[in-house]
């Protein structure tokens, strides 16, 4: 679901939880309760709003185009504070990943 492909993580994470190196396939498929639908609706369709630095990292999301979203899509006012914390809470593992990630693939940044 992330915009950084974790799918993987996922598998991995089964993996180790098995103790073993099967195939991805034989781990079960993550599911997605019912309470996190909205959430997880809502990640996918902002996806198209990263922002990205000048090498074209992402930063993270546009919260002005987060509210808009928000608007069109008619999200009642009285949920919206739940539902951007959870949208924070994915963006925030997203950002982690895509660091981890990089870090493996160039070496720390010393910065």
């Amino acid at each position: 679901m992330a915009a950084d492909g974790a799918g993987p993580e996922i598998c991995k994470g089964c993996r180790e939880a098995r103790d073993d190196d099967g195939p991805c396939e034989a781990c079960p498929e993550p599911e997605l309760l019912p309470m996190n639908t909205a959430a997880a609706t809502a990640w996918l369709e902002l996806q198209s709003q990263w922002r990205r630095d000048a090498w074209g990292r992402a930063t993270g999301l546009d919260y002005a185009g987060v509210a808009a979203w928000f608007r069109l899509a008619g999200v009642p006012r009285r949920e919206r504070t739940h539902l951007f914390g959870q949208i924070r809470q994915m963006e925030a593992y997203t950002l982690e990943a895509i660091r981890e990630r990089a870090d493996k693939t160039h070496g720390k940044d010393p910065h």
